[in-house]
């Protein structure tokens, strides 16, 4: 009976001490007597929590505040400096690796290629080699866990690792032998999360969408995907599969075209098979491959254009950027045309969803002001008047996934989904002590 009640206790002193994390961590900087107000705990009790969790280097004193006549009250925030986590995710070529703050800060990024040949052991070990290096480096942190983000599920954006014939049985390595391996040999948490939301929550932790419930992210890149919050949780769908904006179809009938401009039945206007199976989807008018294509065919036919780059290489988003900016006329065209079809795309999701906000992310981002400008153009132009929605855009696709991976972590180390209440208190401007 005594080792119950013990437990008992032990659990309602855990609970407190998770239940101050996650208002601090909601709240930013606020005082032990705010604390004492929202939590109905006795002041004495509050100030015997904090300092433990301030000796144990979890939350830190960062200021003072006054709010009238009488003592200052000293203000307490989470250690955003000390409690790191490291994140890992698969691009087009290579594997990433993240130490991040708590804060979203990135202090170190490495960035390894895919060798030509590895084996799966090879692999494993080199994954295993950097993040214990990357521990030994960090000693002075708290490295709070380890997140593995998964590749992308679309042929068009990720070729599979060499050593891989397909996506399923990536996925299906990274769950039962890499994340048992890291679990194993490091001290640490280790888990595994699904793209399909890393973006989302990257962007409510770190970026733009702070405090928003609403929003969709919309990545440009080899092909164009969606990730959608609504009323501030992620939206999977059924088989984690919501937001394939870019397989969405724009067209239907009509004559249908293949690679390399073969007819493949049909009569009428012509349309452009994509690889998923369907005519005239998204990425079929507006992903980076196919503004290449294009591009590639007018030179062929002797356009003139400012591109400034030898025949036979590789056309990259700075070569096509620095042609807009010197008036590339041919340039312009396939751009703009591209970025219209791209955003009656968007602009469609935003009278479906009715989102308050739009994140862009992706390596098309960087054919500079003239795309992302008619872009934005293009989405407001064909949404309602009454959808008043903002555009931004966010870090790139190597950076924002992990990020978004390091930020599930922290999560799963505040056990934010037990608390999940304490996020809709008003973030008040002052530190009255009252719940305003």
């Amino acid at each position: 009976m005594r080792n119950d009640y013990n437990d008992m206790v032990s659990n309602y002193n855990e609970h407190k001490r998770y239940l101050i994390l996650n208002i601090v961590n909601h709240l930013g900087a606020v005082s032990r007597t705010r604390l004492a107000v929202l939590t109905g705990y006795q002041p004495a009790n509050i100030t015997a929590l904090t300092k433990q969790l301030i000796d144990e280097h979890i939350l830190v004193e960062t200021g003072s505040y006054s709010a009238g006549p009488g003592r200052k009250r000293t203000l307490l925030e989470i250690n955003k400096n000390r409690l790191c986590a490291i994140s890992i995710s698969f691009s087009v070529s290579a594997i990433t690796f993240i130490v991040a703050q708590f804060d979203g800060t990135i202090l170190n990024e490495i960035n390894i290629d895919f060798p030509k040949k590895l084996s799966e052991p090879d692999f494993l070990f080199h994954i295993i080699t950097h993040i214990r290096q990357l521990l030994n480096a960090y000693q002075e942190k708290t490295i709070l866990g380890i997140g593995i983000c998964t590749p992308s599920n679309d042929p068009a954006s990720y070729p599979i690792a060499r050593f891989h014939p397909s996506y399923p049985r990536l996925v299906d390595w990274i769950h039962k032998v890499l994340l048992p391996e890291l679990r194993k040999t490091f001290d640490i948490p280790a888990s595994v999360f699904y793209d399909v939301t890393l973006a989302i929550t990257a962007a409510q932790n770190f970026g733009a969408a702070r405090g928003v419930n609403d929003f969709i992210c919309v990545e440009l890149s080899n092909g164009i995907g969606c990730s959608i919050c609504c009323n501030g949780k992620a939206v999977t769908g059924a088989n984690s599969l919501a937001g394939e904006l870019g397989h969405t179809v724009v067209g239907a009938g009509g004559t249908v075209i293949g690679a390399g401009g073969t007819v493949l039945g049909g009569g009428g206007t012509a349309h452009k098979l994509c690889y998923c199976g369907k005519p005239d989807c998204i990425e079929c008018y507006s992903s980076f491959p196919e503004l290449v294509k294009c591009i590639r065919g007018a030179l062929k036919h002797n356009v003139l254009s400012k591109l400034a780059i030898e025949p036979g290489s590789p056309i990259t988003t700075r070569d096509i950027r620095l042609a807009l900016e010197a008036g590339d006329q041919m340039c312009r065209y396939y751009v703009r045309q591209f970025a219209n079809s791209l955003g009656i795309a968007i602009a469609n999701a935003v009278m479906l969803l009715n989102p308050k906000l739009i994140v862009l992310y992706g390596h098309m981002l960087e054919l500079g002001d003239y795309f992302l400008d008619t872009l934005k153009t293009a989405v407001h132009e064909n949404t309602s008047l009454e959808m008043e929605v903002n555009i931004t855009a966010s870090p790139e696709l190597e950076k924002l996934l992990p990020l978004g991976a390091a930020a599930e972590i922290f999560s799963l180390y505040l056990k934010r989904d037990n608390y999940s209440w304490v996020y809709q208190l008003p973030i008040m401007t002052d530190e009255t002590g009252g719940m305003g």
